[in-house]
């Protein structure tokens, strides 16, 4: 099976950083300082609607070599540059299975049922 490029960055950042699913729904472009390579959390997503993070404290979590790769192929594969969220511009291009390519992968499935809840 072929693996899909944005979950792939997205999951290697979460496993790097140690970012929450809904931290990570949640972060926005303007979130990432790329000169000082951390990347600032405070804010959470859940259930549509956005809240401030579990601990209710503003971190910096300091992103090392491989999260800011994770976060460049992103921003490469980015199809729309106004979108303020990684994540979240999923919508702007379905990920498709490589094995039936009309059919959406049941992870993308999985991780946009997350996103909306």
């Amino acid at each position: 099976m072929e693996r899909d490029p944005v979950y792939q960055n997205d999951f290697e950042l979460a496993f790097i950083t140690g970012l929450r699913i809904s931290e990570l729904i949640a972060r926005q472009w303007g979130d990432i300082d790329w000169r000082r390579r951390t990347v600032t959390v405070h804010r959470a997503r859940v259930r549509r609607e956005s809240k401030v993070t579990t601990t209710a404290v503003i971190r910096e979590v300091e992103l090392h070599r491989r999260a800011l790769d994770a976060l460049r192929r992103q921003k490469a594969l980015s199809l729309l540059e106004s979108c303020p969220s990684p994540l979240l511009q999923l919508r702007a291009f379905p990920v498709r299975s490589a094995d039936a390519p009309s059919q959406p992968s049941p992870a993308a499935d999985s991780l946009k049922s997350l996103i909306m809840r």
